[in-house]
């Protein structure tokens, strides 16, 4: 026995309302805006940055189900004196031992010398920054692209009687 569906979609439920697609368009314009100030913080570790070595003094996990330390380290700099700074290991790439090395890059980040330290992963600095604004990016195009009103094909490859090559 055979079972035949045959159903269609309604105009109303085939194009997304307005507000969504403005809403949308907001969001990743919001992303990129955010992605953009992480990509200048990681850019500043990465160009403006003092290698360094920290002594870790105790450190914790930020939640159960996560892979983020934030620890209490005393940072050794040459040419300066020692001191202590909260690190912030985003993925967990160090290896946490109380009285164990830590590889960091420090930065002097804001006004009065003040010395920001965190832990040397450029993954957490420069990739997910620049992953997270290229999402954004997608949801401006496909936002722009909805509201003038034109298909949400990704790529068009041709057009009907025109060749690819």
């Amino acid at each position: 026995m055979r079972f035949s569906y045959s159903y269609t979609v309604s105009p109303a439920l085939a194009r997304p309302s307005p507000v969504f697609l403005w809403l949308i368009l907001l969001l990743g314009v919001f992303e990129i805006a955010l992605c953009g100030l992480g990509l200048w913080n990681g850019l500043t570790y990465a160009f403006q940055r003092q290698s360094a070595t920290g002594k870790v003094i105790e450190f914790h996990a930020t939640g159960a189900h996560s892979a983020s330390i934030v620890g209490q380290v005393e940072v050794t700099i040459p040419g300066n004196a020692p001191f202590r700074a909260d690190v912030d290991d985003a993925l967990g790439a160090q290896n946490w031992v109380v009285g164990g090395a830590l590889q960091l890059r420090c930065a002097e980040i804001h006004a009065g010398g003040y010395m920001s330290c965190s832990a040397n992963s450029g993954w957490s600095h420069l990739v997910f920054p620049l992953l997270f604004m290229s999402i954004g990016a997608g949801m401006v195009c496909w936002g722009t692209r909805r509201i003038r009103g034109k298909p949400s094909r990704s790529f068009p490859l041709a057009r009907k009687g025109q060749s690819v090559l």
